[in-house]
């Protein structure tokens, strides 16, 4: 089996590359042929998993935090949302926090992770495909994505957000976590983001109903239980459901913040009171909102509303526990 080792020196703060010899001699030490591509951005990421493909490697390893991790899953479908080939894909982690490896039963733990791999264990897993506009434009106000022409698609493997997701996103991955950590810095983004943040209504199409969420302040759409630095969403998706859950919270105040926010630390179970609900769909499509349009998904600020999100059409296969 023929492995490609995608290698981000960056993550974790740049810390990463000191892993970078020790899984070299874990490779060997389990007996695993390999070869190599360091990344000088996460486009290369990208770049170098479709030239694994076009090569015929039969397993794609990303090596790196959320970030790599996503351009990497990316790598494996093409714009008609098909995988470009029967690859499994990997995760050796080296990044701040670990929610797509917490979320299919990947070890973060180096060894363990390598040694995963050299198994072959393998799952089959449900990505989300979002598909997006690329650039901002204040005209798409109320519009749906189907009314846009010039659009990209994206997946991911945990969770997307629209509204205070993508702020929270952008102020954590400015460097505050390098100093305070991950758990510490995303919350302190959080409170940030909380105190900035004007309410607004977000026009959906769930399951072809129309659903306005008024007030509201984020979405969160995925299947993963963690959805970023801690957060976890208590949802009741079996493996095989072809579902996906909607966390929202809307008409927030001070003391609904404070109790959702603990709610979603602990991961515990809730019941839906007009601040904080969970319900779940097939597809959602939001239109184009000017207070937030900017979408986050697996961690990283990426694409506008408007945007539709259902799941790809093809599973992936990585190495994972079952």
């Amino acid at each position: 089996m023929r492995h490609l080792l995608i290698m981000n020196p960056g993550s974790k703060g740049g810390k990463s590359k000191k892993y970078f010899e020790l899984i070299h001699s874990l490779m060997k030490k389990y007996s695993l042929t390999y070869d190599f591509k360091e990344t000088s951005s996460l486009n290369d990421a990208y770049d170098f998993c479709i030239e694994g493909h076009s090569l015929n490697y039969d397993a794609i390893i990303a090596v790196g935090g959320d970030g790599t991790i996503n351009r990497v899953l990316n790598g494996f479908f093409t714009n008609r949302v098909t995988l470009r080939s029967n690859a499994v894909m990997g995760v050796i982690y080296s990044g701040t926090s670990p929610d797509f490896c917490k979320s299919y039963g990947i070890p973060t733990e180096t060894e363990k992770a390598v040694q995963l791999i050299s198994f072959g264990k393998t799952k089959k897993i449900k990505a989300g495909m979002i598909t997006h506009c690329e650039t901002y434009d204040a005209g798409f106000e109320g519009k749906f994505i189907d009314e846009i022409t010039e659009r990209g698609v994206s997946f991911f493997g945990c969770c997307a957000n629209i509204g205070l997701g993508a702020a929270i996103a952008s102020g954590a991955n400015k460097g505050i976590r390098k100093i305070t950590g991950d758990k510490l810095g995303t919350f302190i983004s959080t409170v940030k983001a909380i105190k900035n943040h004007t309410p607004s209504n977000l026009k959906t199409l769930i399951d072809e109903k129309e659903v306005t969420f008024k007030k509201a302040a984020n979405l969160s759409i995925g299947r993963t239980k963690y959805i970023a630095s801690g957060l976890k969403v208590p949802h009741e998706l079996n493996h095989d459901d072809e579902k996906m859950y909607i966390m929202s919270a809307q008409n927030m105040n001070f003391y609904k913040w404070l109790t959702s926010l603990i709610k979603v630390y602990k991961g515990v179970p809730f019941e839906n009171d007009g601040s904080l609900s969970l319900s779940y769909c097939s597809k959602i499509s939001v239109a184009g909102n000017n207070s937030f349009p900017r979408i986050e998904f697996d961690g990283d600020p990426a694409g506008f509303l408007p945007c539709e999100i259902e799941l790809a059409k093809e599973p992936l296969t990585l190495f994972a526990e079952e």
